[in-house]
């Protein structure tokens, strides 16, 4: 199965970020480790508004992979079951990560062969992280 990039007809996620780069945090946050909760029914909202978009499996994990790899030097604490709260590293988030990465985890996650509804929470809960990283 080859892993490609959602199609541009598809409607994207309302709270993806964008492909710029990313922009500097002013202020005291500027450089700054944050500390993130993380609000369940937020996330959930967030989950159940990706889940009534019309995607593929495989677009959804490309998703999933894209979201992880934003992230995936900016995080302190780990996620995981059970986590309520993450530490971020604002200026280590990655606004476009590169094409073949995202690819190649996104095979990685499809050989897991994960529920979507799963996958929706995994998504939301990264695009939450971003979007209050983004206002700290």
């Amino acid at each position: 199965m080859s892993y490609q990039k959602p199609t541009k007809t598809a409607a994207k996620p309302a709270a993806r970020p964008t492909a710029k780069p990313a922009a500097k945090p002013a202020g005291k946050a500027a450089g700054a480790v944050v500390t993130i909760d993380l609000v369940a029914d937020e996330i959930k909202k967030k989950a159940h508004d990706l889940s009534q978009m019309k995607k593929s499996y495989d677009d959804w994990v490309w998703l999933w992979a894209e979201a992880d790899l934003k992230l995936k030097n900016a995080l302190i604490t780990p996620l995981g079951a059970g986590v309520t709260s993450v530490k971020v590293d604002i200026k280590k988030i990655v606004e476009k990560p590169v094409e073949e990465e995202i690819r190649k985890l996104a095979k990685e996650y499809h050989a897991k062969r994960m529920k979507v509804q799963d996958i929706h929470w995994f998504i939301a809960e990264r695009n939450f992280i971003m979007a209050k990283a983004k206002k700290a």
